[in-house]
């Protein structure tokens, strides 16, 4: 099934045994475009720390959410690793997270009470975890985004700028990003239209802009968002 991320976000999400807090976030790789964290921002439980919570612990994994479900625990998050997400997310601190609850290997298999991860989940990380081993290094993981900063990237076409990032829609089956939302500019009716991730030949962080590989009349003819 395909999601909206901005349907996503603001959903609760509930522990084993309690309710935890709300997804405020999605990080994503932008090698593969794949959903590698919901970033949860917990309740006064835990003075509304942000936390990272891999899709591969969702129990409600397919159809459209009206709230998420972990196989995890309210004291297994508590006790989770501390990471900053008001700084680059270093790869070591994902390593340590994927340590730290049981059964799940980095970017690889889970297994766990709710059962075995979906096989495109899995498959999927592992053409990230081959990524990883080529740059084994202490530093930030670069290539990991958040989906909320690039909301309102100008996006350019081949012969020019057609509008900004409204949306991405996902997958709920692998959690893989499969279409970026554009909503054009008023000289092109203001409408918005779905380009495939595929389509993305570059972004600059740095400038807030999205290139894609096909020109102007083609993003225009593009199909319409619902």
């Amino acid at each position: 099934m395909q999601l909206y991320i901005s349907s996503l976000i603001g959903l609760s999400m509930t522990a084993a045994d309690a309710e935890i807090g709300v997804v405020q976030d999605f990080y994503f790789d932008d090698q593969t475009w794949i959903i590698r964290y919901l970033i949860l921002k917990t309740g006064d439980w835990l003075s509304g720390r942000k936390v990272l919570i891999s899709p591969l612990s969702l129990v409600n994994k397919t159809g459209k959410p009206a709230s998420f479900i972990v196989s995890l625990t309210k004291e297994q998050i508590r006790n989770s690793p501390d990471i900053n997400m008001d700084k680059p997310v270093y790869r070591q601190q994902e390593i340590q997270l994927a340590e730290y609850y049981p059964g799940l290997d980095y970017w690889g298999k889970v297994a766990c009470k709710s059962g075995v991860a979906n096989t495109s989940i899995v498959s999927d990380r592992q053409i990230i975890k081959k990524v990883f081993k080529k740059d084994n290094q202490p530093t930030a993981d670069l290539h990991l985004q958040s989906i909320l900063h690039l909301t309102g990237y100008r996006v350019h076409a081949t012969d020019g700028e057609i509008g900004h990032a409204k949306d991405f829609i996902v997958t709920d089956d692998a959690w893989k990003l499969q279409y970026l939302v554009v909503e054009m500019h008023k000289m092109f009716r203001q409408r918005q239209v779905l380009v495939p991730v595929g389509d993305i030949s570059r972004a600059q962080w740095s400038n807030a802009e999205i290139y894609v590989n096909i020109t102007r009349s083609s993003i225009k003819n593009s199909s319409a968002y619902p």
